[in-house]
């Protein structure tokens, strides 16, 4: 949030550039049920691992709307 390059606007700007199919996050699969979950019902995460993090909450999660990309969980 504080890094003067690489913060949320950065990476929104690089994953609208990219265009991805896919976007591996570090969350385990039963928290991602609860994140994705809550997202879809109401636009917010409140998963309390994964709100946490900005590049989640502010970026990945909402430009699957627009991007329609789909997120896979990869932590163990």
């Amino acid at each position: 949030m504080t890094d003067s390059v690489y913060n949320t606007a950065y990476l929104d700007k690089l994953i609208r550039a990219i265009k991805p199919d896919y976007i591996l996050a570090e969350i385990p699969p039963d928290r991602f049920e609860d994140a994705m979950a809550g997202f879809k019902r109401d636009d917010a995460i409140s998963e309390p691992r994964v709100m946490r993090f900005p590049e989640y909450t502010d970026v990945v999660f909402p430009l699957t709307k627009e991007l329609g990309f789909e997120i896979i969980p990869t932590a163990g």
